[in-house]
């Protein structure tokens, strides 16, 4: 998932993906080491890629939407934690989008349960 450029001026999630994107695709506010290392603005093109790679080879699969998630939260990120540096790409809270993402992930693990559950009769 894509860290959020500047994510210290957000502290509430964001309701725009197309402000989120566009903040993530603006390379000139990555610093040199973020240009060289992070590529946060490629996650969407390499998400789709694998996803049409699973889809060619016909695997039965579910795809959370945990980007869309990640790029509504840049008000989550470890900013208050361990690290001496402001991290725009980590979440410590115990709470926010991992819950969420655990929350999506338990809810398909019961659609899948009930739909074979239902084939199965």
């Amino acid at each position: 998932m894509p860290g959020h450029p500047n994510c210290s001026q957000y502290d509430k999630p964001a309701t725009s993906m197309a402000e989120m994107e566009a903040l993530v695709a603006n390379v000139s506010l990555y610093s040199d080491r973020g240009r060289e290392e992070f590529h946060w603005w490629e996650f969407a093109k390499q998400n789709g890629m694998a996803v049409q790679l699973l889809h060619e080879h016909d695997l039965t699969f579910d795809v959370t939407p945990a980007y869309e998630i990640d790029m509504l939260r840049p008000d989550g990120h470890a900013q208050h934690c361990q690290f001496e540096e402001l991290d725009c790409l980590h979440n410590c809270a115990l709470s926010g989008k991992v819950t969420v993402h655990n929350q999506t992930l338990l809810q398909l693990l019961k659609l899948r349960q009930n739909n074979n559950t239902k084939e199965a009769s």
